[in-house]
């Protein structure tokens, strides 16, 4: 009993026994889906019956039975990113992000990144740094979050509290259902701490 795509469906047992005890008994053979987390679709693999040589030679020359199995996908390609720690923070203070692949793919994927005030101009504006910057995920790789931290420096100004988006710029990548995929932002909020200066006493 073998799979054609054994990457797809597995059979068990390989092999079965018919004797004259047994001969009108039916055995179960087994198939399961393999689950390899890569989004490549439904998959069919045909499943062939055959008698082996050294069986008695009037069951040898039986045709063998085949059959088309088809291996439902569940994977979907995709990348998220998510908040580690927390969404407000003070100036000089950092909070982390987690970036995540859903499935596996079967190439390099390249994540660019950027973090934006969501209304920049205003004076005094926020001092931040977004590290790293681009994040290179290998196939083997896809199931281990990447760690980006946000750091916040203190500008020793009074303006308002700000919001700093983190944001996937390109998602580029040799597997098709990676190549420029994009992501939800997710919004760090950052207190201003006041401005500094002389005080009369």
């Amino acid at each position: 009993i073998t799979s054609g795509n054994l990457g797809e469906v597995g059979v068990a047992p390989q092999q079965l026994v018919f004797s004259a005890s047994n001969a009108t008994v039916p055995q179960a053979i087994v198939l399961g889906g393999v689950d390899e987390a890569i989004d490549d679709g439904d998959q069919t693999a045909v499943v062939r019956i055959a008698v082996s040589l050294d069986s008695d030679p009037d069951f040898v020359s039986l045709a063998p039975i085949t059959r088309a199995v088809i291996n439902v996908d569940d994977d979907m390609a995709g990348v998220a990113l998510a908040l580690t720690g927390p969404s407000s923070i003070l100036e000089s203070q950092s909070t982390t992000l987690a970036l995540s692949l859903a499935s596996q793919p079967v190439a390099d994927v390249t994540v660019t990144l950027e973090a934006v005030l969501r209304a920049p101009g205003q004076s005094g504006d926020l001092l931040y740094a977004l590290a790293p910057l681009t994040v290179t995920i290998a196939p083997e790789q896809w199931a281990t979050p990447v760690e980006l931290r946000l750091q916040t420096t203190d500008n020793r100004l009074a303006n308002p509290d700000q919001i700093v988006d983190v944001r996937i710029v390109s998602v580029s990548s040799a597997d098709p259902n990676y190549q420029g995929l994009s992501a939800a932002p997710v919004a760090v909020t950052v207190t201003d701490r006041g401005a500094y200066g002389l005080q009369e006493i």
